[in-house]
């Protein structure tokens, strides 16, 4: 009950939020949108305390945001005019602060310590990244940059943008990260289930993309 995971899980957290970065512009390479993520769930299925818990989320999430946000620093020093070391310090304190609001899936996650059935990791802890994202969103003023609903813009989950909006496509984002777990470490029954749910969200992206929603006038 009482696992320690290691500094390499805590290091392994990092490198996959700090990955992240190439789902999104100028890279988009869409798929890692779902590779990253699905590495931090993996991880989340260790038994872990919820203080190890909340430290992982919060070390995934500075990987994110320092791969994220670090073109910030451009603007404090070459525009903003502050030298180096106040420019650099300022960046960092930022990124290690709006990752704390990572901590708030790791919190979640605590309290289903051991997802033994599919069904509750796939909706109940993929639902904690999108409401994880809800709360960074709109929490001290907000900062809703980095979400996973972002880097799907040019593939058939965008088709979804018009009924639950980049929020509800980051859910679907982690919820097929999820099912790539279960692809993975599930027993076979799993693994049927899980390819069905990433078939059934592009299957239905591809539906949906050929509704019009405007026109022009």
């Amino acid at each position: 009950f009482r696992a320690q995971i290691s500094r390499w899980d805590y290091l392994l957290a990092f490198l996959a939020g700090l990955a992240s970065v190439f789902a999104f512009a100028p890279f988009a390479w869409w798929p890692i949108a779902f590779l990253t993520p699905a590495v931090f769930l993996w991880l989340n299925l260790k038994p872990m305390l919820r203080g190890q818990r909340l430290r992982l989320a919060w070390v995934f999430g500075i990987g994110l945001f320092a791969g994220g946000t670090h073109w910030i620093y451009y603007s404090i020093h070459y525009f903003g005019g502050a030298n180096v070391l106040l420019a650099g310090a300022m960046v960092a304190a930022f990124v290690a602060l709006i990752a704390l609001t990572l901590m708030l899936f790791g919190l979640i996650a605590s309290f289903f310590p051991y997802q033994s059935n599919w069904a509750t990791f796939l909706i109940v802890i993929t639902a904690a990244w999108g409401l994880t994202e809800w709360f960074r969103g709109w929490f001290l003023t907000g900062f809703p940059w980095l979400q996973l609903g972002h880097s799907q813009t040019d593939t058939f989950l965008a088709s979804y943008a018009p009924i639950v909006g980049s929020l509800g496509i980051s859910w679907l984002v982690a919820l097929a990260a999820g099912a790539l777990v279960l692809v993975v470490i599930g027993s076979r029954l799993q693994k049927i289930y899980a390819v069905l749910v990433v078939a059934g969200l592009f299957a239905v992206g591809y539906g949906l993309g050929l509704i019009h929603w405007t026109k022009p006038t």
